[in-house]
């Protein structure tokens, strides 16, 4: 009794109307183009996202290829550093002056502490 469908499409039964049909036929056609059309726009900002992350990929590497010859340039020339005697005692000078300013650094910011913890209990 019920109408038998196949791929989306009704088939004729003796007093049912064709005109009807059809426009159920079109309907579901136009529905079914509608999602086609949504799965296209889908598919095309996957696309465009998949493309984005690729170019952003290649960018990266490109970064850590120059990071990487960057880095191998700063270590030879670390090591040429230590390997001779007057650069290493030059190395040797600078770090022990970044040290000895980094706890006057310390020293200081402790005692201005202190004086702001003193102010605010009076």
């Amino acid at each position: 009794m019920a109408a038998s469908r196949r791929a989306g499409f009704a088939t004729s039964q003796p007093g049912t109307d064709l005109e009807a049909q059809e426009r159920e036929n079109d309907s579901a056609i136009a529905a079914m183009g509608d999602r086609v059309s949504e799965l296209r726009k889908l598919t095309y900002g996957i696309k465009s996202e998949v493309d984005s992350q690729n170019n952003v990929l290649d960018n990266m590497g490109d970064l850590m290829t120059r990071a990487r010859f960057g880095l191998g340039g700063a270590v030879t020339r670390f090591k040429r550093v230590f390997h001779e005697p007057r650069s290493r005692n030059t190395f040797f000078i600078v770090i022990g002056a970044v040290v000895l300013l980094f706890v006057i650094y310390l020293i200081i910011a402790h005692s201005l502490g202190s004086s702001d913890t003193a102010r605010a209990c009076t």
